[in-house]
């Protein structure tokens, strides 16, 4: 996960760890200042914070600044400080393991697992609202309202996050598994409303396995 404002980049291994790393401008070089390391499960996904937003920490305490979700094979999240590499809290999210992980603007924390079950969880484990979809996932997007899943048949799905019901799967496919996507840049910033047609002439890029790069775009707003 890169932090386009802050000059980030975040990246989780098979060998247990999750590393921030400082990117230098003008240069190819990066030091890892953060290295969190659980040394049980292995990391499947990661996300920053809202690219350097203040989340509430678990218990209502104070702010933590710049939180980092990491999502493990053993189905837990953890939530890390980037400041330090402490760990702030951690749940088991899912009985299967975390494919996809996104720590919202608004504070709440969304993973799924490889089966299609997707949770909207407080960063303290609490469950908001949550859904299954039809296929295994491949992907995931979201803008803290709407959420895109794609799909190991190639389909992309619309949900609306707060209820954790389905609203649509967008018209046409990947013929196979969807493995990633993201709005195109200047596309509403990313913000709330920038999936699922809340901004005008939203494009969304979503790629295949098939080789294929679709694109998207809104034609409401």
């Amino acid at each position: 996960h890169y932090g386009t404002h802050s000059q980030q980049l975040l990246s989780g291994s098979w060998d247990t760890t999750a590393k921030l790393w400082a990117i230098h401008s003008g240069s190819l070089h990066a030091d890892a200042v953060v290295v969190y390391e659980n040394g049980e499960s292995e990391v499947n996904a990661v996300s920053l914070a809202n690219d350097g937003a203040s989340v509430q920490s678990p218990g209502g305490g104070s702010n933590v600044e710049a939180l980092m979700a990491v999502g493990m094979a053993d189905g837990r999240v953890v939530c890390v400080d980037q400041r330090s590499g402490r760990c702030v809290s951690q749940f088991r999210a899912h009985d299967e393991a975390v494919v996809n992980v996104i720590l919202s603007a608004q504070g709440a924390l969304l993973s799924a697992d490889r089966g299609g079950h997707w949770r909207r969880q407080t960063v303290d484990g609490v469950v908001l609202s949550e859904g299954q979809c039809e296929r295994e996932l491949g992907s995931m997007l979201s803008d803290g309202n709407q959420l895109l899943l794609g799909r190991s048949d190639g389909i992309v799905e619309l949900w609306d996050v707060l209820s954790g019901k389905r609203v649509l799967p967008l018209t046409g496919k990947h013929t196979g598994p969807c493995v990633c996507m993201d709005l195109a840049p200047g596309a509403a910033g990313g913000g709330e409303g920038a999936l699922g047609g809340g901004a005008r002439g939203a494009t969304l890029l979503t790629g295949g396995v098939d080789g294929f790069v679709r694109t998207w775009r809104s034609k409401s707003g």
